[in-house]
């Protein structure tokens, strides 16, 4: 039954494609059409691809910056909270900015080919009511054309032909996570624009007074590993309160503390695992999983997911070969990834989606003190810093919206499915369903 579905995607989208290139007479900026303009962002729900008016802040607790969503009528009456360490940052004095500059390209209608992951401007007046929601982006302050300002700008997530569906949450195309689609395109003649799309986790590098890191040495006595998240770990251990950043467990001798990193020894056997301890920034530092936060949603109202991929990275250095284990422990499996470096400094990157699945874990029965990351080295030496966690973006769709369409949908010869990357915040087709070709003005690419 799948694979007759997912041939009846692919014949249709195939068939649709022909048709539209046999009508085509050239390029969708060829003659008869309009110059491109320039014009400016002015919502939230393309971010981070795309900023609307938005305001930069600087965490004093971790030296940290970086942008949010700013409504140009609503200042926050308070301070919001710093998505790296959890301490408190003034608005009073942000840097206030206009969004982002992009280019509108306008099209043929007639001869106009999309292409999945392509940025486009959707005309509002042709839409649902729910486009013109503050949160769509719509171009704003550099008007040049009046029948411009009605514009919102998405991103193609499906074409004519394709069959959508949600599976654990997540928006499928032809049985594929969208995310995951897109990324096999970033490889092919037509990648996605500003493709991948990620959103920060926790940066090593920017640690909160006093230099206390997250990551921890998970120590060995005897049979028995001691961790935060170990049952074998004493009370005072699990006590974070007098100081929630700073985590106390023996430091191996295979692992030593160095300004702004660590050092790690593999001689004879393994060095020990140095592992990542999450802390949730809006609940007061206390232990909990990754979740699908985006820092610039930070004075809105969201519902925040476990995270079920990760991508780390981090700088490391050596006078000899050495290499690198890392473990993710995500949506109830261990996978590990391993890389063999030389010299540096050389910056290391990991991702859970390519990573061997080792096993299925057992469900905690304390998932918030469980590790997401931990590394080793099997061999070789090493000094590592600036270790960065970040998240992919992953195109959800929460109950309440699934229920409105008929699930699953196949889109029509003429029809396409369009998301913002602000997940939480866009209003897009997951509301007000697919939208017809026609209903496009143009492409959208970034101005120089």
């Amino acid at each position: 039954m799948i694979a007759g579905c997912l041939l009846g995607g692919l014949s249709g989208l195939v068939a649709w494609t022909a048709a539209r290139r046999r009508g085509r007479i050239g390029d969708e900026t060829g003659s008869g059409e309009s110059a491109a303009s320039d014009h400016l962002i002015g919502g939230a729900s393309m971010a981070p691809t795309l900023w609307g008016a938005h305001a930069e802040l600087a965490c004093d607790g971790c030296g940290i910056a970086w942008p949010i969503h700013w409504q140009p009528n609503f200042r926050p009456r308070g301070p919001v909270t710093c998505w790296n360490c959890g301490a408190d940052v003034s608005t009073a004095t942000a840097d206030i900015r206009s969004g982002t500059r992009v280019r509108l390209h306008p099209i043929d209608r007639d001869r106009f080919l999309p292409t999945a992951g392509q940025l486009v401007a959707i005309k509002v007046s042709e839409q649902p009511d729910g486009l013109a929601d503050q949160s769509s982006d719509r171009p704003a302050v550099d008007r040049r054309a009046s029948d411009h300002s009605q514009l919102t700008v998405k991103r193609i997530a499906a074409l004519p032909g394709q069959l959508l569906s949600h599976r654990d949450g997540l928006l499928c195309v032809d049985d594929r996570p969208i995310d995951e689609w897109f990324d096999d395109l970033a490889h092919t003649d037509n990648p996605p624009t500003a493709w991948p799309v990620t959103f920060p986790v926790h940066e090593d590098a920017y640690r909160p007074s006093g230099g206390v890191s997250r990551w921890a040495a998970r120590a060995t006595v005897g049979p028995t590993d001691i961790s935060p998240s170990s049952p074998a770990a004493t009370s005072a251990s699990l006590d974070t309160s007098a100081d929630p950043d700073r985590i106390e467990t023996p430091t191996p001798d295979s692992i030593r503390g160095i300004p702004g990193g660590f050092q790690l020894a593999a001689e004879e056997r393994p060095s020990a695992w140095l592992t990542y301890h999450h802390r949730a920034a809006y609940d007061r530092l206390r232990p909990d999983v990754i979740r699908d936060d985006v820092p610039g949603n930070a004075t809105e109202v969201r519902t925040l997911r476990p995270v079920d991929r990760l991508q780390f990275s981090l700088t490391a250095v050596s006078t000899g070969r050495f290499e690198i284990e890392v473990e993710f422990r995500l949506a109830g499996h261990r996978l590990v990834a391993r890389r063999v470096a030389e010299g540096g400094p050389i910056r290391l990157e990991f991702d859970s989606a390519t990573a061997s699945l080792q096993e299925a874990l057992t469900a905690s029965s304390q998932p918030q003190r469980e590790p997401p990351i931990s590394l080793r080295l099997t061999f070789g030496t090493a000094e590592i810093r600036d270790l960065a966690i970040h998240r992919r973006l992953r195109y959800r769709i929460e109950p309440a919206e699934a229920v409105k369409l008929p699930w699953p949908l196949r889109l029509g010869p003429e029809e396409i499915f369009v998301l913002g990357d602000n997940v939480p915040l866009s209003i897009d087709s997951r509301h007000f369903g697919p939208i017809s070709i026609g209903q496009l003005v143009g492409r959208i690419e970034l101005a120089c």
